[in-house]
């Protein structure tokens, strides 16, 4: 906050909206919070968000810590807390987990769920077709 010459409210208002999106992963080690950046990605059926994953970001560039995985894969130690990269799947909107299937489960109206594509083009050239058909009596 010095460095950035930013409030410490402003800085715990976008953490707090960072771990509300996902996007923000904060743990504590001894007497300090570590920060984890998290990437996110929804899964959709046409609008609707069905669930969203969120993944621990790892960058490229952090050679040590893939030094490390390495190396576990070697030894055969991926027991080990640094090799893992923590990943939840968040249920949408509306989705009940269902103990006896060990899913979640819910509902969505018939109409949100998108037509195949290529359906969609065939029914359109039928509608061609069928005006075509309609314009030749029409002018016969």
């Amino acid at each position: 906050m010095e460095l950035t010459g930013t409030s410490n409210q402003t800085v715990q208002d976008a953490i707090k909206k960072l771990e509300a999106a996902h996007l923000l992963r904060v743990t504590r080690f001894g007497n300090k919070n570590i920060y984890v950046a998290r990437e996110r990605m929804d899964v959709r059926i046409g609008n609707r968000v069905i669930c969203t994953v969120v993944a621990d970001y790892v960058p490229n560039i952090m050679r040590e810590k893939l030094a490390k995985l390495k190396a576990a894969a070697l030894s055969g130690d991926m027991g080990s807390e640094d090799v893992w990269a923590d990943v939840e799947v968040i249920p949408g909107p509306g989705l009940i987990f269902d103990k006896k299937s060990g899913t979640f489960k819910g509902k969505m109206l018939a109409d949100e769920v998108p037509e195949n594509g290529l359906v969609q083009e065939e029914r359109e050239k039928l509608r061609k077709m069928v005006n075509e058909a309609r314009k030749k009596k029409l002018y016969c």
